[in-house]
């Protein structure tokens, strides 16, 4: 088995192509992760669904295309909204029927993570984020951590009076990367859900949120009897999605979806860097998906990883490039590389133009020879 290089992307949904009669195409996704659809330039309003235009179709159900919302609060963005009618453009968007209901008159808080300023009759507004709430008045707020504050809060008031697992599991999985430490006490007693997925969901939130051991022991031990239990290929062939489609997914896809800090840009995230153990759980897994243990397990380890990692990172190197593999590779070098960073051995400019592989062998002796000695591995029980 050899990584290919995986460039981690943010996944917000399936993205699925659809083409019209004018054979044009265009990305259908879901909610954005509501850290990455608020900040400064972006626009947080309640109101209500007002008008939606069906004539868009995919797979035989109708999409919309526009829909009409009346803005009774802004939450975060221009006050002279409130009161107002705005287009919105939707037909790359698959609305989370889980979480709200599309329908005429349905309330919510809607995000759009660029503010623009169309004309009466253009429909400028691109979807972000569909938020539940409770039908009220909104306070405006000044700044978008604030906002995200008010948005945590309206879907913990949901989740609080939600009986169903499906909608649960899905309240917790927007909320899980917004959760504060003050808020954990209102999620932790789903950890006792019979539903394993409404679970994860809830460790993985609780996780994020505090870094606390006893969950982090409790989400190793998950992730790692997954994996070991599970094959890459293997299906769920239950609703998993949030705009209410059914259907088989790939279980390790759903795994790390409910674990979503996988799924988050790690370097320099200071909540990433306390999950060292579960990346490590991950990037230790040689049945893992190449794919899922390069981008959710060595990646992350390579960043914050210590000495110690230099064992998991060495092995993670003979399983993909074993010593008959005579080919170059960028990920080979960058692990070499990561491995020598890790031990300190000031080698990590290393290099010899016109003959890298020769250049990365001579490194990975130098790497091996140093792991020997400082007693990481074992000359005779490291194959070499």
């Amino acid at each position: 088995m050899m990584f290919r290089p995986y460039f981690k992307t943010l996944v917000f949904a399936s993205a699925l192509l659809y083409f019209a009669r004018s054979a044009s195409a265009f990305i259908v996704v879901g909610n954005m992760d509501i850290n990455d659809a608020l900040h400064w330039k972006s626009l947080a309003v309640a109101g209500r669904v007002v008008e939606r235009d069906m004539r868009r179709k995919h797979d035989a159900e109708q999409v919309p295309s526009r829909i009409t919302f009346e803005i009774e609060s802004v939450i975060f963005g221009p006050a002279t909204l409130k009161g107002s009618r705005i287009e919105v453009f939707s037909s790359g968007f698959f609305w989370p029927e889980v979480l709200v209901p599309l329908k005429d008159g349905a309330f919510c808080i809607l995000l759009f993570p660029d503010r623009y300023h169309p004309s009466p009759s253009s429909s400028n507004y691109v979807m972000g984020s569909v938020v539940p709430a409770h039908q009220r008045v909104f306070s405006p707020v000044q700044t978008p951590n604030e906002a995200i504050r008010v948005l945590a809060h309206e879907i913990l008031d949901e989740l609080a009076d939600e009986k169903s697992e499906n909608r649960q599991r899905h309240l917790i999985m927007q909320l899980g990367p917004i959760l504060s430490v003050e808020d954990v006490r209102r999620v932790s007693p789903f950890l006792e859900s019979k539903n394993i997925w409404v679970k994860r969901a809830a460790l993985a939130a609780v996780l994020y949120a505090t870094g606390d051991k006893s969950y982090m022991q409790m989400a190793a031990d998950d992730i790692g009897g997954f994996l070991k239990g599970t094959l890459p290929t293997d299906q769920l062939s239950f609703n998993m999605e949030p705009w209410g489609s059914s259907g088989t997914e790939r279980a390790y896809r759903q795994l790390f979806r409910h674990y979503f800090f996988f799924e988050r840009k790690f370097e320099g995230n200071k909540k990433c860097a306390r999950l060292v153990p579960i990346y490590r759980v991950v990037a230790k897994e040689p049945n893992c998906n190449e794919r899922y243990r390069w981008s959710f397990g060595i990646l992350p380890l390579i960043w914050y990883g210590n000495q110690d990692d230099g064992l998991i990172l060495y092995k993670c190197l003979l399983d993909a490039y074993p010593a008959n593999q005579r080919t170059f590779s960028q990920d080979r070098r960058k692990l070499i590389l990561a491995i020598a960073r890790k031990l300190k051995l000031g080698i990590e400019n290393h290099k010899s133009m016109g003959r890298f592989l020769q250049s990365d062998d001579e490194l990975l002796t130098i790497v091996r020879d140093a792991l020997i000695e400082r007693g990481i591995i074992e000359d005779d029980k490291i194959a070499h």
